[in-house]
């Protein structure tokens, strides 16, 4: 047997040698049930320490069984097995651009301080999608993260329009970049670019997307979202929307 430290806790992980919790991690078909140490992630993480320790109080262990696991439907398997990987071993060698935000999510939620630089720190190119990116940013208050995901769609708004990454967003984030990143850019030409947003707004998204057949004008003036300066009780939109045409306009 290896005498590294960190080979006997990869391989203690692996093997689930005296596992004493299982979790239920994913949601769908994407289901899978793991295996891990409550010891080991109680030292990680208070999360993990006050669930357990609430457990500990029960006459039966809870969560000490296959058929009783640790229910997570709102973390992907593999961002939860990257975060056992980093508690155990310090493993990062599966992170990468397309499962960063989903491990952020999980560093956050169980609160894994040293796991959630990482993720930030791969950069915004290589994300699977920037607008989920962003979400996370505003959801987490990760203020530079969250300027680094809007620079990046600034610069890159011709191509994520037309992307599946731009209908996979919620209504707020859609209204936040819709309005801060000026989809109408006066850098383009100005009528091409507006029957394209008319055309991808309206048209492509209001099939399955409902209420973003609107920008709600209640969402842009909460003061909450970022871009309304209530102080001044002002807020520069790049264009005005309208049943009939989209106009571009300053300062309102």
């Amino acid at each position: 047997m290896s005498q590294s430290v960190v080979d006997r806790m990869k391989n203690l992980l692996s093997t689930g040698v005296d596992a004493d919790v299982y979790f239920l991690v994913g949601g769908g078909d994407a289901k899978e049930l793991l295996q891990a140490h409550k010891l080991i992630l109680k030292l990680a993480s208070e999360v993990f320490e006050a669930m357990f320790r609430f457990d500990a109080k029960n006459e039966k262990p809870k969560f000490a069984s296959p058929n009783s696991p640790v229910e997570m439907p709102d973390v992907e398997a593999a961002a939860f097995k990257i975060m056992l990987s980093f508690i155990y071993a310090d493993d990062l060698s599966e992170l990468n651009g397309d499962n960063a935000m989903a491990v952020l999510y999980a560093a956050k939620k169980y609160n894994i301080p040293g796991l959630v630089d990482p993720c930030l720190q791969i950069h915004i190119s290589e994300l699977r999608n920037v607008f989920v990116a962003y979400a996370y940013a505003c959801l987490f208050d990760l203020k530079n993260f969250a300027n680094c995901c809007l620079a990046y769609i600034d610069q890159n708004v011709d191509s994520l329009l037309k992307s599946e990454e731009f209908l996979q967003i919620d209504q707020k984030t859609f209204c936040k970049c819709s309005t801060t990143l000026r989809i109408v850019s006066q850098k383009n030409d100005v009528a091409d670019l507006r029957r394209e947003f008319n055309d991808y707004f309206f048209d492509n998204k209001k099939t399955s997307l409902g209420s973003y057949y609107f920008i709600s004008f209640p969402e842009l003036v909460d003061p909450n979202n970022g871009f309304y300066d209530k102080s001044e009780d002002k807020m520069t939109l790049a264009i005005d929307v309208t049943v009939k045409e989209a106009k571009r306009s300053t300062n309102t």
